[in-house]
């Protein structure tokens, strides 16, 4: 029924997620494998391209992959998830990601990310992200330290997300 395959395929991006946030070459794998079999039960959902995109964003900035293999593989799918969904948060944030990490356009990068957030400010992957991959790049490590520290007041569990405030304290010798 259409119930039961919504359902495995939100499912299954939701485990795409939790292994996206394991940060290890074989979770990205594993969370790989989720968002296309979401994506085999429903090729125009938005969520699961998003969740490509962002496995292979961070799998380039990792360098787990040739950034110049990731960077077009990442676009591809974020450019799809858009495409299918401009209302969501997340396509907005992928987009920003590519634009950032890629193509070194952080105008670009900022208004997808600043975008993501108008759209959903409890999703802590934009701030992170706006953070991590536009304001400290410009120097602008007071703002990032207060994007951050607001993704880690929504996310107080993931690691990836609470690590990044500290860091950013190091940054500015503090």
């Amino acid at each position: 029924s259409l119930l039961s395959t919504n359902y495995r395929t939100s499912s299954r991006c939701l485990r795409g997620r939790y292994y996206w946030y394991k940060r290890t070459a074989e979770a990205f794998q594993k969370a790989i494998g989720f968002y296309e079999q979401a994506l085999t039960e429903d090729p125009d959902y938005a969520l699961a391209h998003s969740g490509l995109a962002d496995c292979h964003t961070i799998l380039g900035f990792y360098g787990m992959l040739p950034p110049m293999e990731a960077g077009p593989r990442a676009e591809a799918a974020a450019s799809k998830a858009l495409q299918i969904d401009a209302d969501l948060a997340a396509t907005h944030a992928s987009i920003g990601a590519v634009k950032s990490l890629y193509h070194w356009n952080w105008t670009a990068g900022e208004r997808a990310f600043q975008w993501a957030i108008e759209l959903d400010s409890y999703y802590p992957v934009a701030q992170m992200w706006y953070s991590a991959f536009v304001l400290i790049p410009l120097g602008r490590l007071d703002e990032a330290y207060s994007e951050w520290k607001h993704a880690a007041e929504l996310d107080p569990v993931t690691p990836i997300v609470n690590v990044g405030p500290g860091l950013i304290l190091v940054c500015q010798r503090q």
